[in-house]
């Protein structure tokens, strides 16, 4: 299994993102507070006995640099 699939499966992940496709599939987006990568991954026929993975990708996060300044200049007094 996937790891997307399996954190989706697991409930390992805060937020979540689904975009429905005209072909039926789902495209879904997973991400996890602390953690620097999300998993996108296309599925169709979710939850079926029958069920597939499409395509897979796990993608890296990082703050740009500007809101990282900001966000220390947030915590000064």
């Amino acid at each position: 299994m996937i790891e997307g699939l399996r954190k989706y499966y697991t409930g390992d992940w805060n937020s979540v993102f689904a975009e429905l496709q005209a072909d039926g599939s789902q495209i879904i987006t997973l991400t996890k507070d602390g953690e620097n990568v999300a998993h996108r991954f296309q599925v169709r026929n979710l939850y079926r006995e029958d069920e597939r993975v499409l395509k897979h990708e796990e993608i890296t996060i990082e703050q740009p640099a500007h809101i990282k300044k900001r966000m220390k200049e947030a915590l000064l007094p």
